[in-house]
């Protein structure tokens, strides 16, 4: 439901209650008639909880990184460099050398929350360190699905890291190692999936 959808819709059960008020305290109203005003009163009522119910549903449903662990609490949590950004952006959370033609495996600690079960968190390459060093993802593309955080699962993500050029290549701690993408998938006609996840990373191929 978009704003301007929701601002009509509270305009509406605001008209519809103070008119009710307004007539209930300057009317002398038949029993018929105050049954009608009672009726329009929470109907304005209604419309207006609507509205609230379901922007909060809306937030509700918002996905947002966590840490796993406390300890883990000091590594920087995912976020967007700037408010055009599509990408929230993984920092690394301990200096990291990379040799030519070689990789690492990043365990970040951090989790993805996505109580929408269409959502998916797309792990990419930063574009700069792939310009520069060639460095990209051994799986190309990191595919985070909505179940991943489960209670089989903590939910950690792990990010491995490959150097295919010709360049030893440092990333800091607290310097940008890779970017998360939240996006919504759609599903075929007829879909027959109905398989629980029962494990972590790698589960689905069993």
């Amino acid at each position: 439901m978009n704003k301007s959808k929701n601002a009509l819709i509270s305009i509406e059960g605001a008209i519809l209650i103070i008119t009710t008020l307004y007539m209930s305290f300057n009317f002398r109203l038949t029993p018929f008639a105050l049954f009608l005003v009672v009726g329009y009163f929470l109907i304005g009522l209604g419309l207006i909880y609507s509205v609230i119910d379901t922007t909060m549903l809306c937030k509700n449903n918002k996905p947002y990184f966590e840490h796993i662990e406390k300890h883990d609490s000091h590594y920087l949590l995912p976020k967007r460099g700037t408010t055009g950004s599509a990408g929230y952006d993984f920092y690394a959370p301990y200096d990291i050398t990379l040799e030519p033609n070689k990789s690492i495996v990043v365990s970040t600690g951090i989790r993805a929350v996505m109580n929408d079960p269409r959502n998916v968190l797309l792990i990419l390459p930063r574009s700069g360190l792939g310009f520069k060093y060639r460095c990209s993802l051994a799986n190309t593309v990191g595919v985070i699905d909505s179940d991943y955080y489960s209670p089989e699962c903590d939910g950690n993500i792990a990010i491995k890291l490959v150097n295919g050029g010709d360049t030893t290549f440092k990333i800091y701690k607290g310097t940008g190692m890779a970017q998360g993408i939240f996006v919504k998938y759609d599903l075929i006609q007829k879909d027959v999936s109905n398989k629980i996840r029962s494990g972590g990373f790698g589960s689905t191929t069993k």
